[in-house]
């Protein structure tokens, strides 16, 4: 498998489809990156490196494991201006939590692009 963390300039990931169940702290390294598409895997855990990625504008975790979300952190990426991750088995509590209501309207506030939804 290549080594795409190593490509300094990449500004587009789309691993979306590719069953992977964790992503190495490595694509952190990728501080360029605008847009991640990861969904359609088997991620149970949020990869934190996402948190490190200051250009970061797009970000789609749909249809993974997810059952919660770092909202405070992601709530510090200053120009994430789309956040998908609906269809993941989250719990209620979490889904009805403070966090959350403060994070969706952080995000009306900053007009983000966000759908935020537990599994049918």
């Amino acid at each position: 498998m290549p080594r795409v963390w190593k490509i300094r300039k990449l500004e587009t990931l789309n691993i979306s489809r590719n069953r992977l169940s964790q992503l190495s702290d490595s694509y952190a390294a990728l501080q360029n990156l605008e847009v991640l598409r990861i969904q359609e895997n088997r991620l149970s855990i949020f990869p934190n490196f996402i948190l490190q990625l200051p250009n970061v504008r797009e970000v789609n975790v749909a249809q993974n494991q997810l059952s919660d979300l770092p909202i405070e952190k992601l709530m510090g990426l200053p120009k994430l201006s789309f956040f998908h991750a609906n269809s993941n088995p989250f719990i209620p509590e979490f889904l009805e939590s403070q966090l959350v209501k403060e994070f969706l309207q952080k995000g009306e506030n900053r007009k983000l692009n966000y759908v935020i939804t537990g599994r049918d």
